[in-house]
């Protein structure tokens, strides 16, 4: 199911998105409609962006654009430490 979204870009996004659409023999919308899907599945798939979105939702965390190095070491830490958890288990 498609689904129809009206969003305001700058001129200079616009033009890109225009060149962009020229290349490919495309609509402008269809453009950007294909690059948003791929962006989202490659938000989905990126392991760092999992790892911050657990740090992000298991706490009240409003500062990620501030601190996002220390989130992503914490969320790293958390999930190495989850996995040699794991090991010891296989090893006992």
């Amino acid at each position: 199911m498609a689904h129809i979204i009206t969003v305001e870009i700058s001129d200079a996004v616009y033009e890109e998105l225009k060149q962009q659409a020229s290349v490919a023999k495309e609509s402008v919308e269809q453009v950007a409609a294909l690059w948003m899907e791929g962006t989202l599945r490659e938000l989905n798939e990126d392991p760092l962006i999992q790892l911050l979105g657990t740090a992000i939702t298991e706490t009240d965390i409003t500062d990620v654009g501030e601190r996002h190095d220390y989130y992503i070491g914490q969320a790293l830490y958390k999930e190495m430490a989850r996995n040699t958890y794991r090991e010891s288990e296989y090893h006992a």
